[in-house]
């Protein structure tokens, strides 16, 4: 108390205290802050293979990246790599345009069940591959049906 009556704003004090003891509930009863964090095997190696993946038989026409894999949605960590392999994806507000998607996605996350906007934004479309990435990840290309 000696601490709270020398302190000028009270109120500011009490908020301060609030805030953090909300926060720490928080850190210890959420289980799974996902997409709040980086996801655990989604590293710079990985990151740099799933890159390849895309690439495999070159730079593709009309596509796009997204994962769910963490609140990064628009993947801007494939997005970097693929421009700097010199391998332009379209634009983030182009996702309803792009004829085919590469999505990371977690294992219990398939696209077709997906819900963001980068991949429901697409329609219909049809799987052209799957690959396992990490235990947890897997790497998806979409490909956007025509009659959408």
């Amino acid at each position: 108390m000696w601490l709270l009556n020398n302190i000028k704003n009270k109120k500011i004090f009490i908020g301060f205290i609030l805030v953090l003891g909300i926060s720490l509930l928080q850190v210890k009863y959420i289980d799974n802050p996902s997409p709040l964090i980086h996801p655990k095997d989604w590293n710079y190696p990985t990151q740099k293979d799933t890159v390849k993946k895309i690439l495999i038989k070159g730079c593709p026409d009309d596509f796009n990246v997204a994962t769910t894999i963490s609140g990064d949605t628009r993947a801007y960590d494939l997005r970097f790599l693929l421009i700097k392999n010199g391998c332009k994806p379209m634009d983030i507000d182009k996702y309803p345009e792009t004829k085919t998607l590469f999505l990371i996605a977690p294992v219990n996350r398939p696209p077709e069940t997906e819900t963001v906007w980068e991949v429901s934004s697409m329609g219909k479309f049809k799987v052209n591959r799957q690959e396992k990435i990490e235990e947890n990840i897997v790497f998806w290309e979409l490909e956007k049906l025509s009659n959408n």
